[in-house]
């Protein structure tokens, strides 16, 4: 009882005085230092001095330390036990900022292996969440990946699963509009409009938002220039052509057909040979069918056609065969015109 009356007595100068007094040896050093430190505390003095003999004779100056000790250990595991709870409340109800910053202090004073534990997964999902609002799921990724797996035994675990799709759902938003701008840099057009279509703008930064913008214009402007070849032009070209092909050869008059394909085109000589040929060997043909299975853009002025097609062949000695052929056609435009110019 006397100790505990000793420290609340010298409870603003406990600390101070038991420092000073560590530093020294004999009893008389000690007595200099309460001295020292009572000089302007006349009546706290005398009432030290008063007791200094008892600790003394009773040789209760470690006991005094020990008990000291013991009230700031006491202190300690309170303030350990309140900052614990604290953070476990943050977590409980998603303030992960403030747990974060309630376990931070905890490792101050307590710093053991789960608080250690705790701390980083809040650390690492703050800074993952951070860097998510800027729009860089590239560091995001990198904080994400630091989360211990114990993650799961917390209340955080839901937010960090949602934070993990939401990492996944930036990267893929990125990565389409790479694709979007590779598609720019070769000049199609239409893939890149296409892809648009499939990107969720939301998802990107302030930076590619911009650049989105752009792109969209670029778009605009090229269809407003834009060659366009319908489905139908084709059909028409390519059943002009075909029936074409076989008046040339049965009225022996290769005109006919020259004006649907380009002069300067490979296409147009064999062609003209093909004719020849057949006007040389009396064979004559009938068109039976004609499907245009398949028109793709392959630049800016060409197009792929592939058709199906079925004929009947007639030769000199009276006989004659239905054969039927699958042709890919070359469409250009050229001269504000559209010409055949391959076939294969």
């Amino acid at each position: 009882m006397v100790v505990k009356a000793m420290i609340y007595l010298v409870d603003s100068m406990t600390k101070r005085i038991i420092k000073r007094m560590d530093k020294v040896d004999s009893f008389q050093e000690k007595y200099m230092v309460l001295l020292d430190e009572m000089e302007e505390k006349v009546k706290q003095r005398a009432c030290i001095l008063k007791y200094f003999d008892m600790l003394r004779d009773m040789n209760l100056c470690e006991q005094m330390r020990g008990v000291l000790v013991d009230n700031e250990e006491a202190k300690k595991a309170s303030t350990s036990e309140d900052l614990s709870l604290k953070g476990e409340k943050y977590m409980d109800i998603g303030d992960y900022e403030a747990a974060e910053e309630a376990y931070r202090e905890l490792m101050e004073i307590s710093y053991d292996e789960e608080t250690i534990l705790v701390y980083k997964i809040l650390y690492n999902y703050n800074r993952a969440v951070q860097k998510l609002d800027e729009y860089d799921f590239h560091s995001a990724s990198k904080f994400f990946e630091k989360i211990p797996l114990e993650y799961t035994e917390y209340a955080i675990y839901d937010d960090v699963e949602t934070l993990s799709d939401e990492i996944a759902r930036f990267q893929t938003a990125y990565e389409i509009f790479e694709s979007i701008e590779n598609f720019m840099a070769n000049k199609n057009f239409a893939a890149a409009k296409e892809t648009i279509g499939i990107l969720d703008e939301d998802s990107l930064s302030k930076e590619n938002k911009e650049s989105l913008k752009e792109i969209k214009k670029e778009i605009a402007e090229h269809e407003k220039n834009e060659i366009i070849l319908s489905q139908h032009d084709a059909e028409d070209l390519l059943l002009g052509y075909c029936d074409s092909f076989v008046k040339a050869i049965n009225q022996q008059n290769f005109d006919i057909v020259a004006p649907f394909i380009h002069k300067e085109s490979e296409m147009f000589s064999k062609q003209k040979k093909l004719i020849e040929s057949y006007i040389a060997n009396k064979i004559t043909q009938s068109f039976d069918s004609f499907k245009l299975v398949s028109l793709t853009k392959s630049s800016e002025t060409t197009w792929q056609a592939r058709v199906s097609e079925s004929e009947t062949i007639s030769y000199a000695n009276g006989t004659s065969e239905s054969k039927s052929f699958s042709w890919i056609y070359t469409i250009e435009y050229i001269d504000s015109s559209f010409y055949l110019t391959a076939i294969r």
